[in-house]
This record gives C-alpha cells, structure tokens and sequence, in this order.
C-alpha cells in the first residue's frame, strides 16, 4: 500500500506509473530553489569586518518572529562604498540608525541596541519579571557605591513581586544627602545633591508661621547656629519664606565675598526649624568633559565635548569642513565601533552635517541612551565611517536634569 499527496490510500500497479493527484487535490509545494555556491575568492572574512547598517525598527509586538538568515558562510557582503543613507529629513516614525562594524549573530538572535527589544520568552511571567528588573537598570546612570547598593536592591524587590511595582518608575534625583529633620512648624523634605552648588528638595513643607525663616547653610558649627550665609529661593530670592506644602524645589548656592559657595565648604543646610547635615568626602555629581574631537581629514575639530546632565551635552568650538555631505552626530552607550544612535543637530533635524566654523552647539541627549552610561560621542558617515570620536568614563556621577526635576 502507498500514499498520495493527499494522505489517501492507493492500489500499486506494476505496469503503470502512479497516477497525478485529481485537480482537487492540493498540489505538492515546490521546493526551495537551492542557493548557487560561492565564487571562488569571495568567502568572508571574519577579521575584515565591514560596516553594516541595520534599519530594522523594533518588532511590532512581543511575540512577532524576526527572519531566518543564511549561515554566515554564505553570505556576500556589499562593499562600503555602496552603503549610502538619504539625506532628506527623516519622517517621526521612521527607524532609528544603527552602526555595527562586526557580522551579525548567529540566528535566531538579532543585534540589540537601546531600541530594540529581545525576542519574547517561552514563559510570559519570567519575561516580564526580567523586563521590569531591566527597565530599572536602563532607567538609572550610574550612581555611587551607595546609591548603587540601594538600587540593586530595589531591583531585586522589584524582580521579585513581578508586577506589582512596574508602573512606579524611579526618577534620577542625584546624590541623596538626607532628610530634613522635623523640629517645629511641619517643616519636612528629602534633600538631594544635584552638582556640588545645586540642591534639591522632594515633598518641601512648612507652615510659614516662623519668623525672618530663610534657606541657610554653614560651616562654622557641626549642627545649625546664626552664623553661615542665606540660600536664595527657588526663584532667585532672598525673601522671608512663606509655607509650602509638599513642593519640590531647585536651589542654587550663591557667591558671596569668599566666591561661589558649594556643599564642599558646609556642614549643614536648614530652614529655622528643620535642617541636615551635609557628609564630608563625597562625590557629588558634576558635568564630564570629554578631550575635543580632532581630525584633519576631513577637518573636524572642538575644543571639548562635556555632558552637562542626564538631557543635555556641549560641544565647544566646533569645527567641519563640510567636505563629507552625509556626516551626522552620533551617541552610544556601547563600544564605538558596535552601534550607536543619531544626535539631531543643534536644530533639532536629522540632517546631514553643514560646515560649521567654531561654533558651540547645545545638543539633546537621544531618548534611547538617556539613563545609560555615555561611553561615546562622534561624527560619523555611512559612506566613510566613524570621522572623529571621544570617549567619556562609564562610570562618572552626571547631574540629573534640573527640568525633569520640576
């Protein structure tokens, strides 16, 4: 006894071929075409990688599947010269531009980078233990050893009520100090170092029924006295303060006759009836600066390159030629050469580079890499490659911004 293409049983003939399936029947698929071998010469070569672009966007849903690929083996890749990107503004929607300079993964896995999320897992709630524990470490730069262990261990707490915590996402406040002690007229708060001369106060209250009470810091005494110098308001002033109620607010020290005044040279801050004290030794969030990007061919050339905070990074005297017409900023919290996201321009487009003599430009730090550790900064071309880049410590404390704050 045989079989058809339908499942159907059949009586054999010795005589006569089998018989086509009726046209009722569904025909067989056909098969794959097989792939033609490679020219002779042309196998690729793992220790000249070329450049690769990858313009997939991210999956439409977690359980959509990403294409299988040829083995590596088989594979020819297209020469540098022939990767080119339009230089017409791009529309909202489109992909984000990512660099690789190494062959892909082996299948099913596809390069990741800050857009792009993992295929999903077999076991729903282990996913989205894991996608919550993950979210919080790509939420947060990274902070002291401190803050660090505090982190971890919201993370773990996190990890380990699944669900019940992804909606409360920690913002980044800088360097906690403490909390303001409450000794009369309801004053409370939770004090945090922005940078070394910015403080910030979450859920400030006081009833404003003291008398002559200011923002005040000193250093002449362990614990609060008379003698010290006034804080202005989180409006630049210098008034008798009246009551808040659960407010949160930036302060900034100011200069008097001994200079800029910063939480390096005090010991406590307080309003009359509550106050904290500032610990000794620490390191305090400040603004990182990078060496200036320096290339002669073609001509790119800064003075510096400094992240300010978390939003907002500086390049000083910036220079271009103008001579590479597809050259674009571009940032990364990974290697250089791996991958990384386009900077829009000092106007906020997505346009190719125009020639720029000395010129200090105030740029946005990319939604994809916010709340990462910076590890890099360049000009970038998809026809000529990375044209000039600097390089920041994955580690440093950088200010939270002060506009995420308020």
């Amino acid at each position: 006894m045989g079989t058809n293409g339908c499942g159907r049983e059949g009586k054999e003939s010795k005589t006569a071929a089998t018989p086509p399936p009726s046209p009722s029947s569904p025909p067989f698929p056909p098969s794959p075409p097989s792939q033609p071998p490679l020219p002779a010469g042309s196998p690729l070569n793992p220790s000249l990688p070329l450049p690769l672009l990858s313009l997939h966007p991210p999956p439409s849903s977690p359980t959509s599947s990403y294409p299988s690929r040829p083995p590596l083996s088989s594979l020819t890749l297209p020469s540098p010269s022939s990767l080119t990107l339009p230089l017409s503004p791009l529309p909202s929607s489109a992909p984000i531009l990512t660099v690789f300079n190494s062959p892909p993964p082996s299948p099913p896995s596809l390069p990741l980078s800050a857009h792009t999320r993992a295929p999903a897992r077999e076991s729903v709630a282990n996913s989205r233990v894991s996608e919550t524990g993950e979210k919080r470490r790509r939420s947060l730069p990274r902070p002291g050893a401190e803050t660090a262990r505090k982190v971890a261990r919201k993370i773990g707490d996190d990890e380990g009520l699944g669900l019940a915590s992804a909606a409360k996402e920690d913002k980044y406040k800088g360097q906690y100090i403490g909390r303001l002690s409450t000794l009369h007229h309801d004053v409370t708060g939770d004090v945090y170092a922005v940078d070394n001369i910015t403080v910030y106060i979450e859920g400030f209250s006081y009833d404003g029924e003291a008398p002559d009470a200011f923002f005040f810091a000193g250093n002449q005494a362990a614990t609060p006295s008379n003698r010290g110098f006034i804080i202005p308001d989180e409006r630049g002033r210098t008034e008798v303060l009246g009551p808040y109620r659960n407010k949160n607010l930036v302060l900034k020290f100011p200069v008097t006759k001994k200079g800029q005044r910063s939480l390096n040279d005090v010991q406590w801050l307080s309003i009359d009836f509550g106050h904290v004290k500032i610990p000794k030794n620490v390191a305090w969030p400040e603004p990182q600066v990078a060496a200036g990007l320096q290339s002669d061919r073609p001509v790119v050339r800064s003075s510096a390159v400094r992240i300010t905070d978390t939003n907002t990074f500086r390049i000083d005297d910036f220079t271009f030629d103008g001579t590479v017409q597809d050259a674009i900023f571009v940032m990364g919290s990974g290697d250089a050469e791996a991958s990384g996201v386009q900077v829009l321009d000092e106007k906020g487009t997505k346009h190719a580079l125009k020639k720029y003599n000395k010129k200090t430009l105030l740029l946005t730090i990319p939604r994809e890499v916010r709340g990462q550790p910076v590890q890099y900064f360049g000009v970038w071309s998809p026809s000529k490659g990375m044209l000039a880049s600097v390089t920041f410590d994955p580690d440093a404390y950088i200010p939270p911004s002060v506009k995420s704050l308020v």
